[in-house]
C-alpha cells in the first residue's frame, strides 16, 4: 500500500480518550455516528528528530483504539475537529502490548453491542518507521501543543 507524502491528520485530544469498557456519550442530534477498530501506537517517550531506522526505539508498544466518529459534522466540514474529538471518542486498551508480543501479521477487532468491527492489518515496524517519518512528526508538532507546553502530534490514519 503507498504511503502518501503528507497524510491525512485528525485530532484526538485528551478530552476524547477514555478507559477500555468505559460508556461512549454520543454528540446529541447527530444521525450517523460510527465506530471502528484502530491500531494504536503507544510513543513512550518524548521525542523530536527521530530518525526513520529508530522509529521503533521510541514505541512502547500497540494497543487497541475504538475510534467513534461523527460523520454528520466530519463530512462538512474540512478538518474533522467536531468529527472527531468529541468527550470519550477513542476508548482505549484494555493493555499496550510490547513490539515483541505482537506478531507482523496480527489484526484487530472490535466488538460493539454485538456487532464486530474488524480494523486494518497492523503496521509493521517498516511500515511504521515510514509513516512516522521525521518531518511528518515534525510538521504535526507545530500545529499542536500539550498541556506542558512541549509540541505534540496529533492522531493521523494509517497512512
Amino acid at each position: 500500500m503507498e504511503i502518501p507524502d503528507r497524510p491525512l491528520l485528525f485530532l484526538k485530544p485528551p478530552n476524547a480518550l477514555a478507559g477500555h469498557g468505559d460508556s461512549v456519550r454520543l454528540p446529541a442530534g447527530k444521525e450517523r455516528v460510527d465506530w471502528e477498530a484502530e491500531f494504536g501506537v503507544v510513543i513512550g517517550e518524548q521525542c523530536r528528530h527521530v530518525d526513520e531506522v529508530d522509529t521503533m526505539d521510541v514505541v512502547r508498544g500497540y494497543t487497541c483504539v475504538n475510534d467513534v466518529s461523527n460523520r454528520d459534522d466530519q463530512e462538512v466540514e474540512q478538518n474533522w475537529v467536531r468529527g472527531k474529538a468529541f468527550d470519550g471518542a477513542a476508548s482505549m486498551g484494555p493493555t499496550v502490548a510490547t513490539p515483541g508480543e505482537v506478531p507482523d501479521d496480527a489484526d484487530i477487532a472490535l466488538r460493539v453491542n454485538d456487532e464486530t468491527n474488524r480494523g486494518d492489518r497492523l503496521l509493521t515496524p517498516d511500515h511504521l518507521g515510514r509513516v512516522l517519518r521525521p518531518h511528518r512528526v515534525e510538521d504535526a508538532r507545530q500545529s499542536s501543543a500539550n498541556a506542558s507546553g512541549e509540541s505534540s502530534p496529533p492522531a493521523s490514519s494509517p497512512w
